[in-house]
């Protein structure tokens, strides 16, 4: 009995030439930008970074893309990933504790069966989610991650709320209540709130598998934060407090309810990461490695967000480059021959 894992299996109706098993795993190598990738101050958006190359042994004509790069190439604070089925922790079904891959250890736990989230393995796009009940449900840590009362944050999660159940449903949230930072959805909407302010962006639809990110640089008001749904930014259409600033620092963070009340949350949650970090390029970074990953619609044309890359293996900027707010954006390259066979390059 064999133990392991299957990359990939071909079968033929016939016996193959020695040339056409020779094509066959003959890989690209050698893949390597033609010069150093450089950029000036604030390039603009469409400019050319640098042009990849590789070399196929049959001299084959080669495609280059960019694949994703992994959440762990950003330095996450917290990163929950119920398609990791190690880091889910269950009994039956009933999920106990939701194990942090970030390695900074921030498991999320519950103690009491009665209020354990439900894990399933297809609930969301045919793929792992754990599911909070809006009555009861819900996980939590007696930390706030290392985060100050007003940090550089951006919260990532991919959701699917199964009804709307009240106004406030409280996704995640970090610091007890009184000017603490929470993401949320219900009938009130997509929100910030700080519990001394809000700020509301569109509304949420139930039964509807979609990627969210919630951005706020550090030291800034209630009315600087900002939302984005499947990647693209939602306008704030009403709010409070606007000019308070974030002042909590209790060590606790909760999932699926407030930390100090109910506020409980009817959703389907399948990953949520948490980055010390309000750039644009990370968040493009993380938005399209969710949305790759999970399935999801997504705005950006390439599948990097930040970077486009050409199939003949010309790099372009997306967006304009500013280096005094992004110093280090991670990309890794594919170039792949006609048979399939290819080599990455981070």
């Amino acid at each position: 009995h064999y133990q392991g894992g299957v990359d990939e299996v071909r079968m033929y109706d016939r016996a193959l030439s020695s040339a056409e098993v020779f094509h066959l795993y003959a890989f690209p190598f050698d893949l390597n930008s033609n010069s150093p990738l450089t950029l000036t101050e604030n390039s603009q958006e469409g400019i050319i970074i640098g042009e990849f190359n590789a070399t196929d042994p049959n001299g084959d004509t080669l495609t280059y893309l960019m694949t994703p790069s992994l959440p762990i190439e950003f330095s996450p604070v917290l990163w929950l990933d119920a398609n990791d089925s190690s880091t889910v922790i269950d009994s039956g079904g009933a999920v106990s504790e939701w194990q942090d891959k970030s390695g900074n250890d921030y498991h999320f736990t519950q103690n009491d069966i009665t209020k354990c989230p439900l894990y399933a393995a297809t609930s969301l796009n045919g793929m792992p989610t754990i599911t909070f009940d809006g009555s009861n449900d819900y996980l939590s840590i007696s930390s706030r991650l290392g985060f100050s009362a007003n940090p550089d944050i951006s919260v990532f999660t991919v959701t699917s709320f199964t009804a709307l159940l009240s106004n406030d449903e409280r996704i995640f949230q970090l610091g007890t209540n009184y000017h603490g930072l929470a993401v949320t959805g219900g009938t009130g909407s997509w929100c910030w709130r700080f519990n001394g302010g809000h700020e509301r962006y569109n509304d949420v639809s139930i039964n509807t598998a979609a990627l969210q990110a919630w951005v706020r640089q550090a030291g800034t008001n209630y009315a600087a934060s900002r939302f984005f749904y499947n990647g693209l930014e939602q306008a704030r259409v009403a709010g409070s407090s606007d000019t308070s600033s974030p002042t909590n620092v209790g060590e606790i963070a909760s999932i699926g309810k407030s930390t100090t009340g109910s506020n409980f949350a009817s959703v389907k949650i399948s990953e949520l990461i948490v980055l010390n970090d309000s750039s644009e390029a990370s968040r493009r970074a993380i938005e399209t490695y969710l949305a790759h990953k999970w399935g999801l619609s997504y705005g950006q044309p390439t599948s990097d967000g930040t970077f486009m890359l050409e199939s003949n293996g010309t790099l372009k900027s997306l967006v304009s480059l500013d280096r005094e707010s992004t110093s280090l954006v991670p990309i890794t390259v594919r170039a792949t021959d006609p048979s399939g066979n290819y080599i990455d390059q981070n």
